[in-house]
């Protein structure tokens, strides 16, 4: 190359003219490239006038600069010859790559940016052209400069200009690569598809699909088309095609139309008559199944936005909810077009479903959950259990009945501070061990708190003996922990989902959460116990929650007390180290039944697919309106609902629903010391390494 500079930098200088002559005569015939296509296309082919036009004035420059000899005098001949190709060729690159390459991109964007089946398409040589443009300015810039290099020290301002040159030239060549890399990445095909999986590197699923939205996805058995139709200088457009984007990376065979209410009219105005929605809204119309037995769903953008927010450039990305907007209607759909009801039992002293007052720590009501429950397409009743038949009740939300209503999915028993009576009792051993072999058996999750004597609150609720059926003992206590590293509070527990790696297997409900952790406030004990009634050997009792072995916890048995001044107490008398337990506590559990035929069968017991019953845990404070407002309680709806999806025998239901991005809610069991240290021992790394370098550099 270097050759070649030199041949070229010993042309003779008279020359001059007959170099300035062929590039006016270059720059003429490039003239001819913008005028022919003008007045044959008119603005058709506008970026390629450019780019011709463009090219005719650099031509035809150069050449005037040549013949009137304006190169500057402390330049060699050799050097001026230089300096010529370097600004021919540096203007003519940029030309080619801006005008040709830019501007044929900008002309053909849906093409380009229409994603793989776009660029497999009949118009997929549109993007190579944009390509090859871009490539082919930037090659005219990198031969312009291989040609130009020479004596760099032949004069200052001759090198400023060739290292500026090459400075932006590498710049584009990176921006270009970059580009080409990122692009890459979203082809499903040969060796590029390994890296088009999406990995979630936020486990608390900010900026990632939550799992619950992926088991729903990965569960769609029908084919689904969205059309999502939503003007483009709409903020949450480009959220959508993001969040479609992810869906279509869990759900392959998910097909997506994107519309625009001006440009398509017609077709949204046949889909607003097909689909009665109206025409003139915006939004994201679902369509599930194959004609002519299709469901659809049509969810106003309004919708996929919080309540009361305006959408603006800096908000937006904090106020989308079109993950669980979408979700929630696609779970919907797939289930089916009844709701299934949750039943929660009141008249006991337990949690009121219509009280959403948050007033303090110890109110009295769960509706704020019960709101949640509801926005997930879930029906949720009160359940009155009386001795006499045609009873009304005041709320219109609660049913008075003798029995467990047959169309109960599950019935939750949260928090009873009163004994239930013996009538209520018979009816939920029925509902949970029907006499009728012909009625399916019930499921049942109970939140039991500890039961304080001394205040007008029984000491039993007369559901201890119901739970020893199914292998359940209820301790009569109270667990206290010295150490969970978030509040001064000795009442709070950390409570981790338990589950080894064949439980993990069999069970999705803890293979999703294992190894989670959960703030529970006045918690008792709830374990496995051996034996039963005869017959109910079947049962499957296993720990669910425990608390953390290195948390110094203990099961109180005096429930008088004030916590604060018992421990004080056992501490001044050196008893508190001897109650600590060594064994983590069971504060939860779940019971499972094999499924009919396989109980003979000692040896299946363990591979027969088992149904589950029950789930039983020793708090219910979590469900509270107050705490479930609280950050470090907030997770456990996810827990909860995904309990009930589990005794539905909805695995596709299970999981971490979808968070709000302004929101980050950190995983009580996440460790503080590695999120500190670790960062700050990068950090210190990093800053040693470049300093070193940097040294070693100077030093050569």
């Amino acid at each position: 190359m270097s050759n070649v500079s030199n041949n070229f930098g010993q042309v003779d200088s008279t020359h001059n003219k007959q170099t300035a002559y062929a590039l006016m005569v270059a720059g003429l015939l490039f003239a001819v490239i913008p005028l022919w296509l003008g007045i044959k296309y008119r603005t058709e082919y506008l970026p390629i006038c450019f780019w011709g036009g463009s090219l005719a004035l650099v031509a035809f420059g150069a050449g005037i600069w040549q013949l009137l000899d304006a190169m500057p005098r402390d330049l060699a001949p050799a050097d001026a010859k230089r300096l010529l190709v370097l600004v021919i060729g540096g203007l003519s690159g940029v030309a080619t790559a801006v005008f040709l390459g830019l501007g044929l991109t900008s002309k053909w964007w849906n093409d380009v940016a229409g994603g793989w089946e776009t660029w497999q398409g009949r118009d997929g040589w549109h993007v190579w052209v944009c390509l090859l443009s871009t490539v082919a300015g930037l090659a005219i810039m990198f031969i312009s400069l291989q040609l130009a290099r020479g004596d760099e020290k032949s004069g200052s301002g001759y090198r400023r200009f060739l290292y500026a040159y090459n400075t932006i030239l590498t710049s584009c060549l990176l921006l270009l690569l970059l580009l080409v890399v990122n692009v890459l990445v979203y082809i499903p095909w040969g060796p590029f598809a390994f890296f088009n999986n999406t990995y979630y590197w936020a486990e608390s699923s900010i900026y990632s699909l939550s799992s619950q939205s992926e088991r729903i996805l990965q569960g769609l058995d029908k084919p689904l088309k969205v059309y999502v139709i939503i003007p483009e200088n709409n903020p949450v457009d480009h959220l959508v095609h993001v969040l479609l984007d992810n869906f279509r990376s869990v759900q392959p065979n998910i097909q997506v139309k994107y519309l625009s209410p001006d440009l398509d009219k017609e077709e949204v105005g046949r889909l607003g008559k097909e689909y009665k929605f109206s025409a003139e809204r915006s939004g994201v119309l679902l369509v599930y199944g194959s004609e002519p037995k299709t469901e659809h769903r049509f969810v106003k953008d309004a919708d996929l936005v919080s309540r009361g927010s305006e959408m603006t450039s800096r908000s937006s990305q904090g106020m989308f909810k079109g993950e669980s907007a979408l979700i929630t209607e696609l779970n919907s759909m797939a289930e089916g077009k009844e709701k299934p009801v949750v039943y929660f039992t009141q008249g006991n002293g337990e949690l009121d479903i219509n009280d959403r007052q948050v007033t303090q720590r110890d109110d009295e009501g769960c509706g704020l959950y019960r709101d949640q429950m509801e926005s997930k397409g879930v029906k949720v009743q009160g359940l009155l259990l009386s001795p006499v038949e045609g009873l009304k009740s005041k709320s219109p939300d609660t049913v008075v009945s003798t029995k467990v209503p047959d169309d109960a999915s599950v019935v939750v028993i949260a928090g009873p501070r009163k004994r239930f009576e013996e009538h209520a009792l018979t009816a939920l051993r029925n509902y949970m061990e029907p006499t009728d072999p012909t009625k399916k058996k019930g499921k049942l999750v109970v939140l039991l708190d500890p039961v304080l004597a001394g205040e007008d609150r029984a000491e039993m609720t007369g559901l201890e003996d119901l739970l020893a059926d199914f292998k359940i003992e209820v301790g009569k206590n109270r667990v206290l922990e010295l150490a969970n590293g978030y509040v001064r509070s000795f009442e709070i527990i950390l409570a981790g989902v338990q589950g080894d790696q064949m439980a993990r297997a069999q069970n999705p409900f803890i293979d999703t959460f294992a190894k989670r952790g959960y703030l529970l406030l006045r918690a008792r004990t709830i374990q496995p116990r051996a034996g039963g009634v005869a017959g109910n050997e079947r049962y499957r009792t296993e720990v669910l929650l425990a608390t953390q072995p290195n948390d110094e916890a203990w099961a109180e048995t005096n429930l008088q007390s004030d916590v604060n001044t018992l421990v004080r107490e056992l501490d001044a008398r050196g008893e508190l180290n001897k109650i600590i337990s060594p064994d983590p506590l069971s504060v939860g559990v779940i019971v499972t039944e094999p499924s009919p035929g396989s109980a003979s069968d000692p040896h299946s017991f363990m591979q027969s697919e088992e149904k589950p019953r029950m789930i039983v845990i020793g708090s219910s404070a979590s469900l509270r309106n107050s705490l479930s407002r609280a950050n470090l309680f907030r997770s456990f709806y996810d827990f909860f609902a995904s309990g009930i999806s589990w005794l539905r025998e909805r695995p596709s239901n299970i999981g971490i629903e979808a968070k709000n991005r302004d929101l980050y809610v950190l995983n009580p069991s996440a460790n503080f010391s590695r999120m500190i240290w670790l960062p700050a021992l990068l950090m210190v790394v990093g800053v040693i390494g470049l300093g070193t370098g940097v040294w070693v550099v100077r030093r050569r």
